[in-house]
């Protein structure tokens, strides 16, 4: 039941339902925004009287997240996230979802108080992980101005950047009777879909890895990946990814008509127009200090590439290369 809320977009509000009048025929069922709340004012008949409830969106949060990705000692990309909520928010964050390519779910790491979950996506092939807080104590999950670490565990895949989606926390929502008819319900579902959190990217295993070691099919997801999901949430300008995406090309073909120099020689291209962008790629995120979350979102000064997705092919492409200096071509 909780996979279901959570995939559906989260279905979690408050209620306000009380018995009316007996029902007017020029009356309608209605579903209606509330600019001053936020919230969804719901009209319907049931059992003969018109009542009202009050769906409470779960998206007054303003909410940055921090990505964290390493190899650990068995090969495995180690995957960790900080969440931070604004000041400016209004509700505690209690629920954070993102669908991955693969996930060790023995690997799950899971905040204090917290429940997690690694299960097979509905919607897509691959895994989706989950952490959710469901306690009764105060603050329940991140309050405005907090931060939480914890999130996490291990892939055998690269990094990309996906969506990442949080949710406030919100009291359940239900009705009297039957609840209102089919066309309000659709409206509601639709709301609940699209309307009932907050979406952001982060670096989500994306980039699979496959054994024996295939170096052009990794440099071909990885143009993939820039070509169309970079530029569309985005990640990087689409002049620069064009240019990149000439580059992953001359290095794929290299590789496939046997030429490893060629091949090296574009991904230290590739790595060089990298760190023009964006300064000390190459250090751990671990250890840097301010406010990461506002470097990772941020495109530097030529406004090409943000941090976060320059972190992501640099990473991809220096394992690569590494894999190559250690004499894996995947022949």
């Amino acid at each position: 039941m909780q996979t279901r809320q959570i995939l559906l977009g989260y279905v979690l509000a408050l209620i306000c339902s009380a018995a009316g009048a007996e029902p007017d025929p020029a009356q309608q069922e209605s579903i209606v925004f509330d600019p001053q709340t936020g919230n969804y004012v719901i009209t319907y008949e049931a059992e003969g009287q018109w009542h009202q409830a009050v769906f409470v969106p779960g998206n007054k949060i303003v909410p940055t997240i921090r990505s964290r990705f390493k190899t650990n000692q068995g090969g495995a990309i180690r995957y960790r996230y900080e969440i931070r909520s604004g000041k400016e928010s209004r509700q505690d964050i209690s629920l954070f979802m993102l669908i991955a390519s693969n996930a060790d779910p023995d690997s799950l790491r899971v905040p204090h108080d917290w429940d997690g979950s690694i299960t097979p996506a509905w919607t897509k092939p691959g895994v989706r992980a989950s952490w959710s807080y469901w306690g009764d104590g105060k603050p329940a999950g991140i309050p405005p101005g907090g931060h939480l670490s914890g999130f996490g565990f291990d892939s055998p895949d690269l990094p990309g950047i996906g969506i990442v989606a949080l949710k406030g926390r919100t009291p359940i929502l239900g009705f009297a009777g039957h609840g209102p008819g089919l066309e309000v319900s659709n409206k509601l579902a639709e709301i609940e879909a699209t309307k009932n959190g907050v979406a952001l990217p982060a670096a989500i295993p994306g980039i699979p890895v496959a054994e024996p070691f295939d170096p052009a099919a990794i440099l071909t997801g990885l143009r993939r990946h820039l070509d169309k999901d970079l530029v569309e949430i985005d990640q990087i300008d689409p002049v620069f990814a064009a240019q990149l995406g000439r580059l992953f090309q001359a290095a794929i073909d290299a590789i496939n008509q046997g030429n490893l120099v060629a091949a090296r020689g574009e991904i230290r291209e590739l790595r060089r127009l990298l760190h023009r962008e964006h300064k000390g790629l190459d250090e751990d995120e671990e250890d840097r200090h301010g406010r990461p979350e506002e470097d990772e979102r941020r495109k530097d000064k030529s406004g090409l590439i943000t941090r976060l997705a320059a972190r992501v092919l640099e990473f991809d492409l220096k394992y690569v290369e590494n894999r190559l200096n250690k004499g894996d071509h995947g022949d």
